[in-house]
Formats: C-alpha cells, structure tokens, sequence
C-alpha cells in the first residue's frame, strides 16, 4: 500500500465517525445504544414503507422539496 500524502493526512474524518467513535464508548459504558447513524439495517422495510414509496414514485413525487 502507498502511503498517504500529506495533504490527505489533513482531511478531517467525515463527521459521522465522531459520533460513532462516541456511540462506541457510551456502549462500552454499558448504555444501550440505537445506532442510526450510518450502515444498512439488519431488518427488511416495512410493507408499509414500501408500498408508500412505490406509489409516490409511480406518481411522480421524487423531488425533495
């Protein structure tokens, strides 16, 4: 692996990797952590979910705003 200039060297991490660095310790603590932060859920979408998705997208409601 080549190393890492260093100018790379001064990005800052993304954000997120703070709070999951501090969910982290808070779970060594002991805390029951909900972790929403990032990564894909362990459990399939709900029905319900689904089904409103594929109907706003069959209406064309996909914009943000």
């Amino acid at each position: 692996m080549s190393p890492v200039s260093s100018r790379a060297e001064q990005i800052r991490p993304f954000v997120v990797m703070d709070i999951v660095a501090r969910a982290k310790e808070l779970e060594a603590a002991g805390h029951d952590v909900v972790r929403l932060e990032i990564g894909d859920p362990d459990f399939a979408t709900p029905d319900v979910i689904t089904r409103a998705a594929e109907s706003a997208m069959q209406s064309g409601d996909t914009h943000y705003t």
